[in-house]
């Protein structure tokens, strides 16, 4: 049976119907001349790709990057108030105990650590206790009530206290707030050293540590009364930048810390981000050269290619980590989804390559000669080498078959489960707390399920800020399963896989999009995290999804092919020659400004 975007126009119409981007204008601030020059990047045989170089030994100091962000952060806490939009800006200014250590082009990132704020750290025999001790130049920002004092254990101990107590991480790493999370106290001998006790060896401690909503390392003064400061309006940090300016719904002005015991590897002067929330508008001003690189969607690469043939595109080397979107299931009472084969037969409604050829712009770009590698999610991303599991294969086992488009199979299902008529439901999800690709995603993921009359839902879209995120109880982004129908949300990618499957599976974690009672998913996920020989900690991984495709707790993104990075001006230097998961200090410490590659 032909699909329902087989049915109608096709993949173009799809896109087309989908939702329309809005425009706006751009603050003045971010006008200005474009960009031209030579194209910095090795180039492939058609022409179209560019390569990574390193332009190190050209590299001068100066250069504001221009940047930008679709939601603006509703406060800087990068602990209490945290989720994407303020770590997007807390990691500037606020350091880690470790952080994620970046690789040269053309090395794989390997998901190691190195030192930040603590220079160094011992792990005992036995795996259950860390201790760090602290660098001795870790300056504090030279204004009030900082006023460049050095950064010590204290600031680590009281950023521990609020995170077990106030972040909504919480769960995963401090026992205190869950039974399964390793962390079992944080203790500071000295001003220098912290000490990390575990209830349980953890297998990922570090790099989970170095991940940006976990524990950004804030000053105590963050506090607040008499002679602190509002860490909701104001950063006082240690890191690469220091915030000079905010201008609230147009953007944020950072520039280069030269206390930062990195300093003297920084090039730029300091990094401009625009809040932009229309894709048309920043695509308009990354077309004019005021952001200097953008996050161009697959089906405009080609056009923007031919009009300016000196813009940076490269392709990715590896698949993409990320599983957003997500969609979780009513767990309410009478809701027809607390039984699986409801669940599995909306999977099997889904096309997935197909899902993947529309947003990638896979077959378009075929035939003009950039093939992409195309891969299908599992409950993990495809993206974790060694770890995810093939459903095209033989080795995730009998719930592969839920992964496959099959509508006849799905009917079956719903049948079975004594639905014999159309399921109507309510779909929900934020219509501006997330990217434009995001709503997207919602219209063509409710075509899909709609598509052979067995669902019909009626979209709910609540505010991001005032609704969507809320926690006295969640209802949606921290529901568990307590909204009606079904809700598309948006997942963190965590630096290493315990992240993913335990804030998103565990059945006491309170990001858990499903609020179903799952003691072997629980068990799995509890078993792998604390086990240290890699092997068995692996195969308890496949055994996770090998047990999610048999009961379809939630949805994640269908797949992904080798897609593009964001593409670039010429002028940026040695743009993506550093890569891995690193935070945004790191993200722009080797880059650099050619300005005789800008016109």
């Amino acid at each position: 049976m032909k699909s329902y975007w087989y049915k109608t126009a096709g993949r173009r119409r799809l896109l087309q119907s989908a939702a329309v981007l809005g425009g706006g204008a751009l603050a003045a601030g971010i006008v200005g001349c474009g960009g031209g020059g030579d194209d910095s990047g090795g180039r492939d045989a058609g022409g179209l790709l560019s390569k990574p170089l390193d332009t190190t030994n050209k590299a001068t100091r100066g250069g504001v990057y221009q940047y930008f962000v679709t939601t603006e952060a509703a406060n800087f806490d990068g602990i209490a108030g945290n989720n994407a939009a303020v770590s997007a800006q807390a990691v500037f200014v606020y350091p880690f105990l470790v952080r994620n250590k970046m690789v040269k082009y053309p090395a794989a990132y390997a998901g190691e650590v190195e030192a930040d704020a603590a220079e160094s750290w011992e792990i005992t025999a036995d795996g259950l206790q860390y201790t760090f001790k602290l660098r001795p130049n870790g300056k504090l920002d030279p204004r009030p009530p900082t006023s460049g004092r050095p950064l010590d254990a204290a600031d680590v101990k009281w950023s521990w206290d609020l995170f077990a107590s106030k972040s909504s991480s919480r769960t995963i790493l401090a026992n205190s707030a869950a039974q399964d999370a390793p962390i079992q106290s944080v203790t500071t001998p000295d001003n220098r050293t912290v000490v990390m006790k575990l209830a349980f060896p953890y297998a990922p401690l570090l790099q989970m540590l170095a991940y940006s909503r976990h524990l950004p390392i804030m000053p105590r003064e963050a506090e607040g009364g008499a002679s602190g400061f509002d860490p909701r309006g104001e950063m006082r940090g240690s890191g690469a930048f220091r915030l000079e300016k905010y201008s609230r719904s147009l953007g944020y002005e950072y520039r280069r810390n030269p206390d930062w015991y990195d300093a003297d590897k920084m090039y730029l002067d300091g990094v401009d981000i625009y809040i932009i929330p229309e894709y048309a508008t920043g695509l308009a001003q990354f077309r004019s050269g005021n952001l200097w690189s953008y996050a161009v969607r697959a089906e405009d690469l080609l056009t923007m290619k031919r009009d300016i043939p000196q813009l940076l595109l490269m392709q990715e080397e590896a698949f993409t980590r990320a599983t957003t979107p997500w969609v979780g299931f009513s767990n309410n009472p009478g809701q027809p989804f607390r039984d699986d084969r409801v669940r599995k037969a909306a999977s099997m409604l889904i096309d997935r390559k197909l899902w993947v050829d529309t947003f990638y712009n896979v077959s378009p770009l075929a035939r003009e000669g950039l093939n992409q590698a195309v891969r299908l999610n599992t409950h993990i991303s495809s993206g974790e080498e060694g770890i995810w599991l093939d459903p095209e294969g033989r080795e995730l086992g009998e719930g592969a078959k839920f992964f496959r488009y099959d509508p006849k199979e799905a009917k079956a299902l719903l049948r079975a489960a004594g639905f014999n008529r159309t399921i109507e439901s309510v779909f929900h999800y934020t219509p501006n707390g997330y990217s434009s690709t995001y709503v997207k995603q919602a219209e063509v993921l409710k075509g899909m399920l709609e598509a052979e009359g067995d669902f019909k839902f009626t979209f709910n879209t609540p505010d991001y800020s005032t609704e969507w995120l809320s926690t006295n109880p969640g209802k949606y982004h921290y529901g568990n399963g307590r909204y009606d129908g079904i809700a598309q949300g948006s997942a963190n990618t965590y630096p290493e896989i315990d992240g993913h499957v335990q804030a998103y599976f565990h059945s006491k974690s309170i990001r858990v999009w499903h609020g179903y009672e799952d003691a072997t998913l629980d068990s799995l996920i509890e078993q792998q995290r604390k086990e240290l020989n890699r092997e068995r900690r692996i195969e308890l991984l496949k055994e996770f999804q090998r047990h999610t495709a048999k009961t379809m707790p939630s949805l994640i993104a269908p797949g992904a092919a080798l897609g593009f990075a964001n593409m670039a001006w010429p002028f940026v230097g040695n743009y993506l020659l550093w890569r891995g998961a690193g935070s945004g200090q790191q993200t722009y410490m080797y880059r650099w400004y050619d300005q005789s590659k800008r016109t």
